[in-house]
């Protein structure tokens, strides 16, 4: 699908994508104007390996116009585990995962239904965000299952690595009462924000087995909280409510709370966006390929209509619903100016507090160099190099971080150029050997990251 077809197929504004429960029904919704027939299958599990698992029925969702199909199911659908079936007009099929789902079962395999009024922890309506004025804020970055996995932590067995880890105040080594650990030490460390690697739901660690573990940026379900980090991945609320609890954990001891999020690229490039309208969500290049700025094969395409408004209800969501009060956006140069624009101006028709968090001078951030170093038609840094020739004011930080860069090299003494790592600073050291291209007996200091040499 190219640029024009794209800007052919009919925008959706409104705010109720997904699945809407009611006591009395559930009005599912899907964007896939592409589809000639859509249907939604309800279970009674996450999965088919479970106790109970059981296909519970199959509804047709009809057009309801500007591309989108719905479907409204009588009953209280509360914790039904459902999927959307399409099929497109050159007769393939697809099966996907609700990509508004707000709950999952283990590993994201099914969205579910969700009340999220039953998903709150005790006292979330009475969770505050910590007032921290500009000059004092200092941010703490952490894995949530590093926090507390360690046997030694004082946090209970069943809570270590997981949501709930964050949740006791008192907790202290091996339980002797004098040397604080994780919630008790970090409240008197000195920062103001914890900023959390990725919570959303990630591809690459089995929820179903203790002891996976991957840093999370690998895109799954947008909107779901991380099963393995919760006590029970087979039931979607669970995961839900226990995220919640830490945040509402963070805010009681005045932290505020930063989540890492990846909207550059997914995990698979037959994603459930992508198998909902194909050749729509992933950045292309005119021939057809995927553009890969972010060294990950898939980028998503932030600059067509639909997956801008996609990344906007996506921040707004967990903004509103899990109270965050920041957001760092990885390789944010992958997404356009005008998708980042649109993010900070949806604040204005946000409540307050929304508002505050979506406020870019005060709490957006983000890595902004697309990865890879290659140049000419190739260059998986391109679609970023054309940003930036089209938003030139860009360029200014990239000018501020070569005078920063200019002024370490002449208040470092000892320090040489390192020609193998183009330019990158070289600290002598007797202890390091040679390396053929290298400063002589140095270790490298390169672009991108520490590594010896020799």
């Amino acid at each position: 699908m190219n640029w024009q077809q794209a800007c052919e197929l009919p925008y959706y504004g409104g705010n109720d994508l997904g699945a809407n429960w009611t006591r009395a029904q559930t009005v599912f919704k899907l964007w896939a104007p592409t589809a000639s027939a859509v249907e939604v299958r309800l279970f009674a599990t996450g999965t088919d390996g479970e106790p109970g698992a059981a296909a519970l029925a199959v509804h047709a969702m009809q057009p309801a116009g500007q591309g989108v199909w719905s479907a409204a199911v009588p009953g209280d659908l509360q914790g039904v585990y459902y999927l959307y079936a399409l099929q497109f007009p050159d007769g393939h099929q697809a099966v996907v995962v609700d990509p508004y789902a707000r709950a999952a079962g283990a590993n994201g395999q099914r969205g579910m239904v969700l009340d999220l009024d039953a998903a709150a922890p005790e006292d979330w309506q009475a969770d505050a965000r910590p007032q921290i004025p500009a000059h004092a804020r200092a941010v703490w970055e952490v894995h949530v299952a590093d926090f507390s996995a360690d046997e030694h932590s004082g946090v209970p067995e069943a809570w270590r690595g997981t949501y709930l880890g964050f949740v006791p105040e008192d907790t202290t080594l091996d339980g002797d009462g004098r040397h604080p650990t994780c919630l008790n030490y970090l409240k008197g460390l000195g920062v103001s924000h914890v900023q959390l690697q990725p919570i959303f739901d990630y591809a690459t660690v089995d929820e179903t087995k203790p002891g996976g573990y991957n840093w999370g940026y690998d895109p799954l379900n947008y909107n779901v909280p991380e099963g393995s980090f919760s006590t029970d991945p087979y039931h979607g609320e669970v995961r839900v409510r226990e995220c919640r609890a830490m945040i509402a954990a963070l805010h009681r001891v005045g932290l505020g709370v930063v989540m890492d999020v990846v909207y550059n690229h997914t995990y698979h490039t037959d994603s459930w966006l992508e198998r909902t309208v194909p050749g729509y969500w992933n950045r292309r290049w005119p021939d057809g390929r995927i553009t890969n700025g972010s060294g990950c094969g898939n980028d998503l395409a932030s600059e067509r209509p639909m997956v801008r408004k996609y990344l906007v209800d996506s921040v707004l969501y967990w903004a509103r619903e899990y109270h965050i009060d920041g957001f760092r956006f990885d390789l944010m140069a992958l997404e356009d100016v005008e998708t980042m624009n649109a993010i900070r101006a949806a604040r204005r028709g946000a409540d307050p507090d929304v508002r505050r968090t979506l406020d870019r001078r005060r709490h957006l951030s983000g890595r902004r160099r697309a990865s890879g170093r290659q140049a000419g038609p190739g260059d998986p840094q391109r679609p970023y190099r054309l940003f930036l020739r089209r938003y030139p004011g860009r360029r200014q930080g990239q000018r501020v971080r070569r005078r920063q860069r200019r002024v370490r090299e002449r208040r470092a003494p000892g320090r040489v150029r390192c020609a193998a790592c183009r330019g990158g600073l070289a600290q002598r050291s007797p202890r390091v050997p040679p390396a053929a291209g290298h400063a002589g007996g140095a270790v490298c200091f390169g672009p991108r990251q520490l590594y010896p040499l020799g």
